[in-house]
C-alpha cells in the first residue's frame, strides 16, 4: 500500500533548500486534499494518493524551473553584503554586552519574530548615515531637514522653540520644558528640563513590576502620541540586573501594524524609549526613526538552527571575550537588525544568549547572591553566498 509518509521521506531525501522541500510537502497535502474533495464516490486511498503525487510530480518539475528562474532573476542580482570584522556594540559590564539575570526565562521582550515565524527573506537597506569610529554620523540629514524635524516636534509637544544650536552631529533646539538633540541619523532625544514624577511609580521604587510599567506606557503613549506617531503601539518592557542586584528596566514602545516583516522592521526602526532615573521619573525620551528607504533588496535568510551551527563552529562577531560558545551554554536566539549604525547595511542578525563566567564581574562587588551573566552573539542570518568573504 501507498504511503503518504513514505513520499514526504523522499521529499526528505531530495538535494536542495529546506525551504523548496516544505514547498514540496505543502504542494502534496493540498494535492491530496483537492482529490478527495473531486470524488463524488468512495475510491481507494491508493488512487487519491497516486494522483496526487502524480500531480504533485508535474508540479515538481514547474517548481524546479521557477525556482532556478527567481533564484537567477533575483537573488543573484542582489549586492554582496559587507559584515562588520567586529560588532560595535557595547554592554555595561567590563564594556561587554552581558545581561546578569537570575534566569534566561527572564528576559521577555516585545520581538514580534519568535521560532516559528518561517521567513523566507528580509529585507536589507542602505545606511543613509553610517558612525565613524568615534560614533559621529557621516552624511544622513541636511541641515534644512534637520531644522524642520526640530520644528515638527516642537509642534508634537506643543512647545515653541527659543533657540537653535547647529553642532558636528546635527541639531540642538531650546523649547520650554524640553530640549531636543538632533542626529544626522534622524534620531531623537528630547531631555526634560524637571524630571516627570511618575504618580503610579512614586511609591512602588523597586517594587515595580512588568503590570505596573505596562499600565505607565499605555498612559505615556497617551499623553506622547503626537510625538510616537504610531498607528498601532507594541510595548517593548524588559528588564536585566545591575551588578547590585537591582532590576534595570527598559521601557519602549514600537510600531506593531502590517504583517510579521512590518512589524520586525517597526519593531527596530520605528521605536519611542521611555528613560527613567533613579527615582522612577521620566527625563529622557528617544524616538528612532532612521530613513530607511534605501531598500537593496529582500535577501534569504537562513534558519535559526543553521545559524547556532555557525555559532558553535567559531563565526560570529560579539564584544565577549571570555567564552567560546558550547551547545550547552546557547540558552535563546532572538532575530534582531543592528541598528547601531557603525555598519554601511541595515540587516538581520541571529542574536545569541550565550552563559558566561562572571567571576570577573564580581571581583569588586560584596553581595550575597549573584546573578547569571549572558553574553550576545550575532550571526549574520543572511546566507553565505550573499556575504562578502
Amino acid at each position: 500500500m501507498l504511503n503518504r509518509n513514505k513520499y514526504i521521506e523522499e521529499i526528505n531525501n531530495i538535494t536542495a533548500g529546506e525551504e523548496f522541500k516544505a514547498r514540496i510537502k505543502q504542494m502534496l497535502g493540498q494535492e491530496i486534499k483537492k482529490k478527495k474533495s473531486l470524488s463524488n464516490k468512495r475510491r481507494g486511498s491508493r488512487k487519491i494518493l497516486g494522483a496526487a503525487v502524480a500531480s504533485v510530480c508535474i508540479l515538481i518539475g514547474g517548481a524546479v524551473l521557477m525556482s532556478s528562474l527567481f533564484h537567477n532573476d533575483e537573488t543573484d542580482t542582489l549586492p554582496l553584503l559587507t559584515v562588520p570584522e567586529e560588532q560595535h556594540m557595547v554592554g555595561a559590564h567590563g564594556g561587554a554586552e552581558i545581561l546578569m539575570l537570575q534566569d534566561i526565562e527572564e528576559l521577555s521582550r516585545g520581538n514580534p519574530w519568535d521560532r516559528e515565524a518561517n521567513l523566507e527573506t528580509l529585507p536589507v537597506f542602505q545606511n543613509k548615515a553610517p558612525r565613524d569610529g568615534a560614533g559621529m554620523p557621516q552624511g544622513g540629514l541636511s541641515q534644512e531637514e534637520m531644522h524642520a524635524k526640530a520644528d515638527e516636534i516642537a509642534g508634537n509637544l506643543d512647545e515653541t522653540i527659543h533657540r537653535k544650536e547647529e553642532q558636528d552631529f546635527g541639531l540642538i533646539a531650546k523649547l520650554g520644558k524640553y530640549q531636543l538633540m538632533i542626529e544626522k541619523t534622524g534620531a531623537v532625544e528630547v531631555s526634560f528640563a524637571e524630571p516627570m514624577t511618575i504618580s503610579e511609580l512614586n511609591d512602588l521604587q523597586q517594587a515595580a513590576e512588568r503590570t505596573d510599567y505596562e499600565k505607565v506606557l499605555a498612559g505615556l503613549l497617551d499623553e506622547y502620541q503626537e510625538l510616537a506617531g504610531m498607528e498601532e503601539p507594541g510595548h517593548d518592557i524588559w528588564y536585566d540586573y545591575r551588578i547590585e542586584g537591582k532590576k534595570n528596566w527598559r521601557i519602549s514602545a514600537y510600531e506593531d501594524s502590517g504583517d510579521l516583516e512590518e512589524r520586525i522592521i517597526g519593531y527596530h526602526f520605528n521605536t519611542l524609549d521611555f528613560v527613567f532615573n533613579h527615582n522612577h521619573q521620566l527625563y529622557i525620551i528617544r524616538k528612532f526613526q532612521p530613513e530607511i528607504g534605501d531598500k537593496l533588496g529582500d535577501y534569504p535568510i537562513i534558519t535559526p538552527e543553521e545559524a547556532e551551527q555557525v555559532l558553535l563552529k567559531g563565526d560570529y562577531y560579539t564584544t565577549v571575550t571570555e567564552t567560546t560558545p558550547k551547545e550547552g551554554n546557547v540558552k535563546k536566539v532572538e532575530l534582531a537588525y543592528d541598528t547601531g549604525g557603525f555598519e554601511e547595511y541595515f540587516m538581520p542578525y541571529y542574536k545569541f544568549y550565550v552563559t558566561v563566567p562572571t567571576e570577573r564581574i564580581y571581583d569588586q562587588a560584596e553581595i550575597e547572591e549573584k546573578l547569571n551573566g549572558f553574553g550576545v552573539y550575532y550571526v549574520p542570518a543572511v546566507e553565505k553566498e550573499h556575504l562578502e568573504t
